[in-house]
C-alpha cells in the first residue's frame, strides 16, 4: 500500500492543540495515530520553543520537527516575493494549510526560515475560512486571468494527506472554479486523489532526483521509484503533471571532475520517462543561505553537500551561495539533453530563481511575459 511508508516515518513527541480543536476530526485523527505523543490543550498556538532560544539552530529544527501543533490561521492567501535577477516570477498566492515539514532534507530552506520563532510542524484546522478567502480571491483578481494557487511552498502538500485530507475538499472545489490548485511532494501518498473529480484544475508535481539523493539525503522521503509510482497513478486519473528536478546536487568536486553524477542522472531521467509524460520540467541546483549551511552542518555532521571545490566564493545577489556558474551550464545542459532525448512529444523546460545569462548559456528561453516556471499557468 502506497501510504505504509509515509505513514510510518513520522512519529511526534509532543502535540499541542488550540484550545476548540480538541474534538476536531483531524485531533481525533492525531489521537489515534500517534498514542504515544504527550498531548497538551493550550489557549494559545505561538511561543513553543521559546524556551530552547540558547539552542543551536539545528538543535531547533529537530525539536522542532517533533513538535505538532493544531491550530488555526489567521491568513491563508499571501502573494510570494518575485526575483528579478535570478529570474522568479513568483506563484501567484500560496495556501498555507500547514507549516514546516517532517521530512529532513539535507539542504532544506525552511531550516532557516522558521528558525527559533517557529520551530514545529502546524497544522491550520480552519479550512472554511480557506475556502472564503480562494473564493473572494479569486474574484478579486478575476480581470488578471487564470490564477494559480501554490500549496507547496512552506510545506509538503501531500505528505500529510493521510490525516489531514484536505485534498478531499480543495480538488473538487477547485474543479469548479476559474482557477488552478498546484500541489508539490516528495511523498507517495495520493490515494486520496484518486477518485476525485478534478477537471484537471489541479496540477499534480513531484520533487524528483536521484535514486542515491532520495535515500541519503532527502530523508524520510518516498524512494524515487515510489515518487515515480504515485505520480503514474495521478497522471493515470487525469491530473496534469510537472516535475521538478530541483535541487541538481553534486556530491564531490572529485565525482564532478570524473563525471560520476551523470550515471546517477541517467539512470534517473530513464526511471522517470519509462513511466511519466509531465507537461513540464523545471530545474534548479543547489543554492542556500549561510544559514542552512550552519543548521545541516550541525545535523549532519557527515554531510558532502557543501564542498567549497565546487561553490561560487561569494554568495549571488539574492544572497544565496552557488554552484560555480561552469558547473551549472554543464549540470542544466546534460539534464536539457536528457529530457528532450527521453520525452515523448512538446514538454515545457525552464530553470528556477536562475539569471537570463544562465538560461541562455544552457540554450533555453527567458520570456519574461510568459514564463515557463513552475508555478505559472
Amino acid at each position: 500500500m502506497t501510504r505504509k511508508q509515509t505513514i510510518d516515518n513520522y512519529r511526534p513527541e509532543r502535540i499541542f492543540v488550540l484550545k476548540g480543536y480538541e474534538y476536531h476530526e483531524v485531533t481525533e485523527n492525531v489521537r489515534e495515530r500517534y498514542p504515544d505523543a504527550h498531548i497538551e490543550v493550550t489557549d494559545s498556538q505561538d511561543g513553543f520553543g521559546d524556551d530552547l532560544e540558547d539552542r543551536e539552530i539545528g538543535s531547533l529544527v529537530d525539536w522542532g520537527k517533533k513538535t505538532l501543533v493544531l491550530g488555526e490561521a489567521q491568513k491563508f492567501i499571501s502573494p510570494s516575493k518575485g526575483q528579478p535577477v535570478h529570474y522568479c516570477k513568483g506563484p501567484r498566492k500560496i495556501i498555507p494549510i500547514s507549516n514546516g515539514c517532517h521530512y529532513s532534507c539535507q539542504y532544506c530552506f525552511m531550516q532557516g526560515t522558521y528558525r527559533g520563532r517557529h520551530p514545529r510542524v502546524k497544522f491550520n484546522l480552519n479550512w472554511e475560512k480557506l475556502l472564503k478567502e480562494i473564493d473572494r480571491d479569486i474574484a478579486e483578481r478575476a480581470v488578471l486571468g487564470t490564477q494559480v494557487y501554490h500549496m507547496g511552498e512552506n510545506q509538503d502538500s501531500l505528505a500529510f494527506d493521510y490525516i489531514y485530507p484536505l485534498t478531499r475538499i480543495l480538488v473538487p472545489f477547485f474543479a469548479r472554479k476559474d482557477a488552478r490548485l498546484l500541489l508539490l511532494s516528495k511523498s507517495d501518498c495520493v490515494d486520496n486523489l484518486l477518485d476525485l473529480e478534478h477537471n484537471e484544475h489541479t496540477i499534480v508535481s513531484w520533487s524528483i532526483n536521484s535514486d542515491h539523493v532520495t535515500r541519503n539525503i532527502e530523508l524520510d522521503t518516498a524512494p524515487l521509484y515510489r515518487r515515480i509510482g504515485a505520480a503514474k497513478k495521478a497522471q493515470e486519473a487525469g491530473y496534469p503533471l510537472r516535475l521538478r528536478f530541483d535541487p541538481l546536487l553534486l556530491l564531490s568536486g572529485k565525482e564532478w571532475r570524473r563525471g560520476d553524477w551523470k550515471k546517477r542522472y541517467n539512470r534517473m531521467m530513464d526511471a522517470v520517462f519509462r513511466d511519466l509524460r509531465p507537461e513540464r520540467v523545471t530545474m534548479g541546483s543547489l543554492r542556500f543561505h549561510p544559514t542552512i549551511r550552519a543548521s545541516a552542518t550541525q545535523r549532519f555532521p557527515n554531510t558532502v553537500l557543501f564542498d567549497d571545490d565546487l561553490l561560487s566564493d561569494d554568495p549571488d545577489e539574492d544572497h544565496r551561495y552557488r554552484y560555480r556558474d561552469d558547473i551549472r551550464v554543464d549540470l542544466y545542459r546534460h539534464i536539457v539533453d536528457c529530457i528532450r532525448e527521453r520525452a515523448e512529444g512538446d514538454i515545457s523546460i525552464g530553470l528556477c530563481k536562475e539569471t537570463d545569462d544562465m538560461w541562455t548559456a544552457v540554450g533555453l528561453e527567458l520570456d519574461r511575459k510568459k514564463p515557463t516556471c513552475h508555478c505559472q499557468l
